[in-house]
């Protein structure tokens, strides 16, 4: 099941480099008669003894007019792996690779949630308790799909707008529908919480039923998505005078970032 999202439009201010982007997640269920809804508990693939599932990030460049160019792939990948940082504070650990001339893929292995963690915390108590309506659900892939209008953009502006669209999906979409697989904040509490669910389970109900439904209460909370933390400062005129009196300002999030060397294999960037 794929969930998409409404197409974005960017541009620069100069409106000369436009550009629509377009994208989806790939979701996994064993229950193919629900779709995604409240009662969902969403989790990235899990860690194997041997091996590990992997949540597949994957951007596609075109051009409406042209082919886009190899040095703007390339340029893009370098971008992604000069970020790296902001995948590790997800706690992924992340690999990018080039697919094609017009494709770049992230590949994200979690660092959380392994097969037994699931099974033991998540799965044994949904199977015991069948009247619960909570039911796991697996993210396998996030798509995007850029199409710059005209001919192929300079790569800074292009890199820009990517990370413009990335960084907004994150904070409007994917930190809201897939918390435990997108939300920062959202993961951190669940590694804090985690040694306590069990105890907290067998203390109100002498088994580990509540566990799930503990979790479920970690995804639901608001408070840890990158909106109410925005809001939250902004409300605090200390904190947003203290933010304020930085010289360099506040440093906005970069899943890419423009890192490309002037060689003659990127002269034309």
């Amino acid at each position: 099941m794929d969930v998409s999202f409404d197409p974005i439009y960017l541009a620069n201010g100069y409106r000369d480099v436009v550009s629509q982007w377009n994208s989806s997640v790939s979701v996994l269920s064993s229950d193919f008669e629900r779709s995604l809804d409240k009662d969902s508990i969403v989790l990235p693939p899990r860690q194997k003894p041997l091996y590990a599932f992997e949540l597949q990030l994957d951007i596609e460049l075109f051009s409406s007019n042209e082919s886009i160019s190899s040095c703007l792939t390339q340029a893009f990948a370098e971008g992604l792996n000069s970020c790296l940082e902001y995948w590790q504070d997800l706690n992924y650990r992340a690999t990018v690779q080039v697919m094609s001339e017009h494709c770049i893929r992230v590949s994200l292995e979690c660092q959380i949630f392994s097969t037994m963690k699931t099974k033991n915390l998540l799965e044994q108590p949904l199977s015991i308790m069948k009247h619960m309506n909570l039911r796991l659900v697996t993210v396998a892939g996030l798509k995007v799909q850029a199409t710059f209008i005209g001919a192929s953009p300079p790569v800074p502006e292009a890199i820009r707008q990517c990370n413009v669209f990335l960084v907004s999906l994150f904070i409007s979409q994917l930190e809201f529908q897939f918390p435990l697989a997108f939300s920062r904040v959202c993961r951190l509490r669940f590694i804090q919480q985690e040694a306590s669910l069990g105890p907290v389970s067998y203390a109100l109900t002498n088994s580990a039923i509540m566990v799930p439904r503990l979790v479920k209460i970690i995804s639901d909370d608001r408070t840890a998505t990158t909106c109410y933390r925005i809001i939250q400062i902004s409300s605090d005129r200390r904190k947003l005078a203290r933010l304020l009196k930085f010289k360099t300002g506040v440093s906005p999030t970069q899943i890419l970032k423009h890192s490309c060397t002037y060689t003659s294999n990127h002269a034309d960037c």
